[in-house]
């Protein structure tokens, strides 16, 4: 699903990128891929996260660092947060996403999650709509979104959109390049485990 998001942004568009909560690098690998970018920060709280991140990516700047106290270059042509998303901590990731100057924004949002139980909302398009309006109010629009029943990837910018295009993911179709990169990310893992027994 990222794969397909970050497709509806221009390669020209994009040669810095930010993001916060890296994690071991899933998004970072298809940002890599997809895009040909001059700076690339990835941010993330936890040090053996970013261990995995500079052994992937040696020629990018990591921090190990917590998000909310990053301070140093705030312009960016692509921002990505891939973090917990949702009512809950919606101010919160709000206020981190206004400490920066970008061009585009992805957001994962988990969400969606509770709409099967949430009996206000008539379909997840509704959620997708009403949280756009949320955002709005703060100058963020959203162009795209596309989702399944736990999460969903949302491209925004600061300019508004004619209109939100939601894409439901079907089921049936799983991506599996990723898991290559997971594997490897294991095997390293266990190699380091190992070396640290002996």
């Amino acid at each position: 699903m990222f794969y397909d998001i970050i497709r509806n942004i221009p390669c020209e568009a994009i040669h810095t990128c930010i993001e916060l909560f890296g994690g071991v690098g899933i998004s970072s690998k298809y940002i890599e891929e997809y895009f040909n970018l001059t700076e690339h920060t990835i941010i993330d709280l936890d040090s053996k996260c970013c261990q995995i991140l500079k052994r992937q990516y040696p020629t990018r700047e990591i921090l190990n660092i917590d998000n909310t106290i990053y301070n140093n270059k705030k312009d960016t042509d692509l921002l990505v947060i891939d973090s917990v998303f949702n009512k809950s901590v919606f101010e919160k990731v709000v206020s981190l996403i206004k400490k920066f100057n970008f061009k585009y924004l992805i957001l994962t949002n988990t969400g969606v999650f509770n709409v099967r139980w949430n009996k206000s909302l008539s379909s997840y398009d509704e959620y997708w709509e009403l949280l756009d309006k949320e955002l709005n109010t703060y100058s963020l629009y959203t162009h795209k979104v596309i989702y399944g029943s736990e999460f969903g990837f949302m491209l925004i910018t600061k300019e508004p959109a004619e209109k939100i295009v939601l894409d439901r993911y079907p089921a049936e179709k799983k991506l599996t390049d990723w898991r290559a990169y997971v594997e490897d990310i294991k095997c390293y893992l266990e190699n380091e485990n190992k070396e640290g027994d002996n």
